[in-house]
């Protein structure tokens, strides 16, 4: 038993020596491994600061093209409003031209076109006056006629009386004087009393319907309608009434269709109800529903067209645009494939061999 004690002592030098070789033996490994860890992160880092570059560069291109579009797509506003506006001057729509032209200047304030029309408008409707030789008094404004209460005693002093509001533009007080008078007197001057109704409708239901009374303004323009044919200008007014009487039916409720109504009303008549304005509150609503449900690729698109109409919302076209870039397509179903139920089992006799 002595002897075995030796033995031992000299085998343990040469497990020591077996050890240090293999660890000598992994040190260059393990440094090749550093290396090309290393030499990959530096790839990768390149590649990250490429790949960022590329997207700003995408993305400062992406915005200048927006600018472009934006200021293309105004520009071909005010080139149509400009000519709906000399239409309108060639045949004496002067309140619609005007209405034009002032939507044209306040997006432009140096249009020297529409300043041009709106001097030739008010030149139109206030023509000079030659002064007269000698000052003449100046006559006493003649007061607002009353309705007449009861039963019309003389037809063609009430008659007179009408014609007075008329003058007078008391148009509502007009209206409720002619239709007491056709009640009581169907017959009587009947053609003139329709033509007196009908132009009272017709002013009266054009200034509603271009205010906040757009309802109204409609039933008056209906009612005209039955007594003669509207005017082109009537009826663009009753159009853009329509559309943007759906859209705000739906404002709030129903983002996709109140924004279908106001881009036509924005196009057609950009100055009428704040039309382009509710278009653009309705595409930034519908892209931050999208932009909530996270379907990233449906907010871009409403953003740009927001932005397109002048909305500031870079922001949220930047975040869609990443959403929908960074987006994977969900696996559509399997198709083609045949169904298991409906199967007849097996009977006995065919599943015995």
């Amino acid at each position: 038993m002595n002897e075995d004690v030796p033995q031992e002592d000299t085998l343990l030098p040469e497990a020591t020596l077996t050890e240090t070789e293999a660890a000598e033996e992994k040190r260059p490994s393990s440094r090749r491994a550093a290396r090309w860890i290393g030499l990959l992160l530096i790839i990768l880092s390149v590649l990250l600061a490429w790949y960022l570059l590329v997207v700003y560069l995408g993305w400062q291109n992406g915005q200048e093209l927006l600018q472009q579009k934006r200021a293309t797509t105004l520009t071909e506003q005010i080139t149509t409003q400009i000519q709906l506006a000399q239409q309108d001057v060639s045949e004496q729509k002067y309140q619609l031209a005007t209405r034009r032209l002032e939507w044209v200047l306040a997006h432009d304030p140096n249009q020297a076109d529409a300043r041009a029309l709106l001097a030739d408008i008010e030149a139109r409707q206030n023509p000079p006056v030659t002064p007269l030789p000698q000052t003449t008094p100046s006559p006493t404004p003649i007061p607002l006629p009353s309705p007449t209460p009861g039963l019309i005693s003389d037809p063609t002093d009430e008659l007179n009386r009408i014609q007075q509001l008329i003058n007078n533009e008391a148009w509502d007080d007009a209206i409720s004087a002619l239709i007491a008078f056709q009640l009581q007197y169907p017959s009587y001057e009947r053609l003139q009393t329709d033509r007196l109704l009908y132009n009272a409708y017709l002013t009266r239901g054009l200034e509603m319907i271009s205010g906040d009374q757009v309802e109204l303004g409609m039933a008056y323009l209906d009612q005209a309608e039955r007594l003669g044919d509207l005017p082109q200008e009537a009826q663009d007014y009753r159009l853009w009434a329509e559309l943007y009487l759906a859209g705000i039916a739906y404002y709030g409720v129903n983002w996709e269709i109140a924004a279908l109504n106001f881009r036509e009303l924005c196009l057609a008549a950009p100055f009428y109800q704040s039309a382009c304005d509710r278009l653009i509150e309705s595409l930034i609503n519908l892209g931050d529903q999208f932009a909530y449900a996270q379907e990233w690729c449906p907010a871009e698109s409403y953003y740009r067209e927001a932005s397109q109409w002048g909305a500031a919302v870079n922001d949220q076209i930047g975040q869609a645009q990443a959403g929908c870039l960074s987006a994977t397509p969900t696996p559509g179903a399997i198709t083609d494939t045949l169904s298991i139920t409906g199967t007849l089992p097996l009977s006995d006799t065919e599943s015995a061999p």
